[in-house]
């Protein structure tokens, strides 16, 4: 199973050579120059050459520590050579990686030969010293791919019997290796890990593949590989152990654990439980370790590592848009207000708001104070009370906005309000919240003012089983939310002479509101998405 290694080092001639240029654009745009030739240093320039598969270059210079440390020159010729004699096995093992297990490898530095048998560099130090302080040592490397290997038998074996997997316990799709396909170590390891992967996703997690030992057919260019698979026992959920955190109680971490003792086996509970921890503001970073064996129930322990956020966060951030123009935003998060990993944010917003008295903003010199919208608000957040499923949520506001524009439309806007609520957390993915919401406030068009008042039931219940928060791939999103409204007697009024003032009531109202998404993902990897 050994290829054929070949390594030469040569003497060329030095007359002619050309000065080492210094300046180089990081290597966009082909090899960077090597560094200038000096009496302290001898610095080199290597060149590859592929024959046969010349998309395995790449391959190559990844693999070469030659390429790699090419900046850094040398002190010496001893050790140039020494990273000539490291990169000849280094460059065989790559190729044979991509399933050329007849390449062949020669490392020429000037003719000089540089034996894998033989110790003797004496020739080859000499041909190097040639160069010190003149130009850089002349390195090539070229490769004889061969032909490609291709896979001829793929067996996925029982680790105690020897005996082939069944198909219901192993679906063939897992492995995704078929006999003719190319016989790449790359391949070999994603199989391997899929084969595990599929074992933990079916409740083994202490389930073992050995790495595959291919065995190499030289003369028929063919691969024989088999797994040895030991799944492992069933198992469920046991303890888990929770470490830190330290600034607020372990008690409010634990309650956003929904693993019961025996629960059977899963990754994806286990991400979620580490997803559902995470999702606590206080908490900077979450490491759950599996146990190495079971317990004597016959089930997993697990052991949450939680870390600690910075407390304080500041910040600011302005924009533009098309249709509103410029706005600006800062704010406050403290998220450990009073050492229960309590959240508190505030935040301030300023923004341009459209004109309702039929003139239009056209020049800097036309904007009044009147023109900006501001807004203010204000969150809390208290998990786990009692170190229960429930959350307190409060979220306070007020406002100065126009809405609508043009001559004779729009009205302008002044309201603040606020809403109370507390959220029982059924499991990671579904949530019910019931509050009270309060909001008082005044409108104003070009004919009268009118003050209004309002007071709500808000319910509402909300379900994510996707798998990211940001860009999900799979999972369903449902959100509803029922809102009867109550108003209070208000009265109309103006502030212009000779206006109509008109009184009545805020009437009675409820307002419902669902909103559902699903995610499907078209190819394997997730990279298109229904």
């Amino acid at each position: 199973m050994r290829g054929l290694v070949a390594a030469s080092l040569a003497l060329a001639s030095v007359a002619g050579t050309t000065p080492v240029r210094a300046f180089s654009f990081f290597g966009l745009f082909g090899d960077e120059d090597p560094p200038t030739p000096s009496a302290a240093s001898l610095p080199y320039a290597v060149t590859f050459e592929t024959r046969g598969d010349d998309g395995q270059t790449g391959t190559l210079r990844d693999a070469s520590t030659l390429q790699a440390l090419r900046d850094d020159a040398p002190p010496d010729s001893f050790t140039l050579v020494a990273r000539a004699r490291g990169d000849l096995p280094a460059l065989v093992d790559a190729l044979w990686a991509q399933g050329y297990y007849n390449a062949q490898v020669l490392i020429e530095v000037a003719g000089v030969p540089l034996s894998l048998t033989s110790r003797d560099d004496a020739a080859a130090t000499r041909a190097a010293d040639a160069y010190r302080d003149r130009a850089a040592v002349p390195v090539r490397v070229t490769a004889e791919t061969g032909p490609l290997f291709t896979l001829r038998q793929v067996a996925v074996l029982e680790a105690g019997t020897r005996l082939p997997v069944p198909p219901e316990d192993l679906p063939p799709r897992i492995v995704q290796l078929n006999p003719g396909d190319p016989a790449r170590a790359p391949d070999l390891r994603a199989a391997l890990a899929r084969i595990v992967d599929w074992y933990r996703a079916q409740g083994h997690p202490l389930v073992k593949v050995a790495p595959p030992e291919p065995v190499v057919d030289h003369a028929a260019q063919t691969v024989d590989v088999a797994f040895l698979v030991a799944p492992g026992p069933k198992a469920g959920f046991g303890a888990v152990a929770v470490s830190g955190p330290e600034r607020f109680d372990p008690r409010i971490v634990r309650s956003f654990l929904y693993l019961e003792p025996g629960q059977p086996y899963s990754p994806k509970a286990v991400e979620d439980t580490r997803r559902s921890i995470a999702s606590i503001p206080a908490v900077g970073s979450v490491r759950i370790r599996e146990a190495d064996g079971l317990d004597p129930d016959g089930n997993l322990p697990l052991f949450v590592t939680v870390t600690d956020r910075p407390d304080n966060l500041i910040g600011a951030s302005g924009g533009y848009s098309t249709l509103d123009g410029p706005n600006g935003r800062v704010y406050y998060e403290n998220r450990n207000l009073f050492g229960g990993a309590e959240r508190l944010r505030l935040q301030g917003d300023l923004f341009l708001a459209p004109r309702v008295d039929g003139t239009r903003l056209r020049s800097i010199g036309d904007f009044k104070l009147s023109d900006l919208g501001r807004r203010v608000s204000a969150s809390f957040l208290k998990p786990a009370l009692g170190g229960s499923r429930v959350d307190l949520l409060v979220d306070a506001q007020a406002e100065r906005n126009r809405v609508g524009g043009g001559r004779f439309g729009g009205y302008t806007l002044r309201d603040a309000g606020g809403t109370a609520a507390l959220r029982y957390r059924v499991d990671d993915a579904l949530s019910a919240s019931f509050g009270f919401k309060g909001e008082r406030g005044r409108t104003t068009d070009a004919i009268s003012a009118v003050n209004y008042g309002l007071f709500g039931l808000p319910l509402g219940v909300r379900f994510d089983s996707t798998d990211n928060a940001l860009g999900p791939t799979t999972g369903v999103r449902v959100n509803a939310t029922l809102t009867p409204y109550l108003g209070f007697d208000g009265r109309s009024f103006t502030g212009r002479p000779g206006a109509p003032v008109v009184t009545g009531g805020t009437p009675d109202f409820t307002r419902a509101t669902l909103a559902a998404s699903g995610y499907l993902p078209v190819d394997e990897d997730g990279r298109v998405v229904l």
